[in-house]
This record gives C-alpha cells, sequence and structure tokens, in this order.
C-alpha cells in the first residue's frame, strides 16, 4: 500500500471522528449564585414575608457552610403576611381581611391563591390556608441534571391542642408542587427543637431529576393552615444541580460507530502494509 493511499485512509478516518462529536460527553451540571444562601442574604431569590437567613445560632446547624434559609408563618394577627404570599385578597378569617389592601405594594406575588388551594384540598380536602411565606430563584438546567437539597420542617402546632391544624411545607418547578411536610403526615416522628419552634423532623434530604433542559422556577413555602397561632417554619440549605449522565443520540452512537469501523480498517490496512 502506498504512502498516499495511507494518508487517504488517514483523512477519511480524521474526518468521520470530527463529523460526529463523540468525545464532548462528558456532563456539566447548571449552575445558579447563592443558592446555598452562602452569601448570608437572599441575592438571586424573590422573597415574599416572613423570610430570614439564620446561622447555627438559630438552634439547628446549616448543612452546608454557615448559613440557611428560613421560612416562617409567625407573625401577630392582622399582619400581612397570607396576602403577600397569594395572589388575590385573602379570606376574612382571623382578622386577615380587607384592612390589610395596600400593605404590599410592590412586593409580588410568589404562589396564586388557586395553586395554594388547589394543591392543598389534593393532600387534605377543604383546607384553608391562612398565611405564609414564600421564596423563589431561576436556575437553568440539563436534561437528566438532578436537584438535591436539605429541608426541615419546624412547628409548634400540636394535634393535642384544642385547636391544632395542617401547616404545609412544599417546594415547587415551576408550577407544580410537591409536598415535603405535612403535619398530618410527620407528626409521629417530629423531635424536640432547639430553635423557637416546639418541635421538627430533622433535616432530610430531597431528590428531583430533569426530564427537559431549560429555564426552571425553583420555589419554597411554608403555609399556616386555619389559623394565625400556631406557627410553623421551613429551613432550607444545601441546595445544589448535580450534572445527569448524557445519553447519546442516535447519530452520536453511529458516528462512534463509524469511526470504529474506520479506525479497524485502517489498522487492518496498515498492517496487510507492512506484511507486504
Amino acid at each position: 500500500m502506498s504512502n498516499m493511499t495511507i494518508n487517504s485512509h488517514m483523512k477519511t478516518l480524521l474526518g468521520a471522528i470530527a463529523f460526529f462529536p463523540i468525545l464532548s460527553l462528558t456532563p456539566t451540571a447548571a449552575t445558579a449564585a447563592n443558592l446555598g444562601f452562602e452569601n448570608n442574604n437572599f441575592d438571586n431569590w424573590q422573597t415574599s414575608a416572613n423570610t430570614s437567613i439564620v446561622d447555627s445560632s438559630f438552634g439547628v446547624t446549616p448543612t452546608e457552610g454557615n448559613y440557611q434559609a428560613l421560612l416562617s408563618t409567625a407573625g401577630e394577627d392582622n399582619s400581612p403576611v397570607f396576602e403577600l404570599v397569594f395572589q388575590g385578597p385573602p379570606p376574612p378569617i382571623f382578622g386577615i381581611g380587607d384592612s390589610l389592601q395596600g400593605q404590599n405594594q410592590g412586593q409580588g406575588f410568589l404562589f396564586s391563591q388557586s395553586q395554594i388551594t388547589d394543591f392543598g384540598n389534593s393532600l387534605s380536602p377543604q383546607s384553608t390556608y391562612t398565611q405564609g411565606s414564600a421564596i423563589k430563584t431561576n436556575i437553568t438546567v440539563n436534561a437528566g441534571d438532578t436537584l438535591k437539597f436539605d429541608y426541615n420542617f419546624l412547628t409548634n402546632e400540636h394535634s393535642s391542642l384544642p385547636i391544632s391544624n395542617n401547616d404545609l411545607a412544599f417546594f415547587s418547578i415551576n408550577e407544580q408542587l410537591f409536598e415535603l411536610a405535612m403535619l398530618s403526615s410527620v407528626e409521629s416522628s417530629l423531635l424536640p427543637s432547639s430553635t423557637s419552634f416546639s418541635r421538627e423532623t430533622g433535616y432530610q434530604q430531597y431528590t428531583y431529576t430533569f426530564t427537559k433542559s431549560g429555564n426552571v422556577t425553583l420555589g419554597f413555602a411554608i403555609l399556616d393552615e386555619e389559623d394565625v397561632h400556631g406557627d410553623s417554619g421551613l429551613l432550607v440549605d444545601n441546595i445544589r444541580i448535580e450534572p445527569g449522565v448524557i445519553v447519546p443520540e442516535p447519530l452520536t452512537i453511529l458516528g462512534a460507530i463509524t469511526a470504529i469501523g474506520f479506525g479497524t480498517c485502517f489498522k487492518k490496512s496498515i498492517f496487510s502494509h507492512n506484511k507486504n
């Protein structure tokens, strides 16, 4: 075999490899600034109502770094907490009514009342939420990426009290809401708390895998059901996006096979040439 023929085969092999990017499959996770609240603030987050950044002096050690986000339903009667979270006027019960109109100008809304009502009733029929707090941020993800975060549900509600209600913590991906903790579901496993709340679940981890690439709105909320007296809270920390395993497209697989085939043929040609 002539050197010209060898060079021709080499060019063909390199052309096949260049045409099919089989070496560009290293997964990379999407990133977002201040996901873990380590700036000691809510930079890049929207907040509504009673939200704060706390450290271990609150009574719970962060699972990442020094800071964690606290969402709370705590507030005096007639507080505008509910109205800051939901669109539209709140139900006129427990003193939360028209007198609050105009107090939340410029704050914006993070969840609609219909969203909360529909979601709450799917978990506990005839639920009525009177106040709550929420945070949201925007991230960009790739299909296959995994969202992981730690959360801790805290509460002063207790089923043994004359008035006890089913407070709820959830997170959201765009318009879809997911339960994190509802009092009736976690009460049997609640532990004594060293915080301003009497009991807590302790930090738990949640995992969610994205099936589509694109921009995503991530949210968290804590809701007080029925009353405004038995407060609950939600700690959130260690939010991160981990890269998924990229599945090659059919053409990429074909390209890999083609390149391997060319390589095998080229190797045989060289061997035959040397033998002759």
